[in-house]
């Protein structure tokens, strides 16, 4: 950044002889605006990594609903098979969203890699017990093995993002 700076104070100076001490504050005057404007941009950065992390989180909230219906009806490997895939879709959601904020550090990427997945985890807990509010009033019966439904919608929500970082995409130091 010194450097495209230090240039841009050539250039004006090829038009008119300046004396140092002008080229000089117009440096720090350069710099000056140049710092603000990353200020500003971080800012942003921040902002933008927020929303995203709290729309993925909605959306979460969104599948977890959307698969009432679904563990209502469907028993054993039904019942696991559209978890899967619902979860598996949701983060492959979730991979897109985190990629596509390129400006997200490794530390971003790790946190939301942890976040966004222990929220998926509250979205299940608050599907089961909606689940068998639901189960109540339509008096339907129907099992689960809760326990290996989370672990199944945990796992296979992270696949995506698993299969990134073997490849490479995120790194973290």
């Amino acid at each position: 950044m010194q450097k495209k700076i230090r240039k841009k104070a050539r250039n004006n100076t090829q038009t008119a002889e300046k004396s140092p001490q002008i080229m000089q504050s117009e440096i720090a005057i350069m710099q000056s605006i140049a710092k603000k404007e990353s200020a500003v941009e971080l800012k942003m950065q921040h902002f933008v990594a927020m929303t995203a992390m709290l729309l993925l989180i909605f959306t979460n909230i969104l599948g977890a609903v959307l698969l009432i219906p679904f563990l209502l009806f469907f028993e054993g490997n039904a019942q696991y098979a559209i978890v899967g895939m619902f979860a598996v879709g949701f983060g492959l959601i979730f991979n897109f969203m985190i990629h596509s904020i390129e400006h997200l550090g490794d530390k971003h990427h790790l946190i939301a890699g942890i976040v966004v997945p222990t929220f998926a985890l509250l979205d299940l807990v608050i599907l089961f017990t909606l689940l068998e509010k639901i189960k109540e009033v339509l008096k339907v019966q129907t099992e689960y093995n809760y326990a290996f439904i989370i672990v199944l919608f945990v796992v296979a929500f992270l696949i995506p993002y698993i299969i990134d970082i073997v490849r490479g995409k995120h790194r973290f130091q």
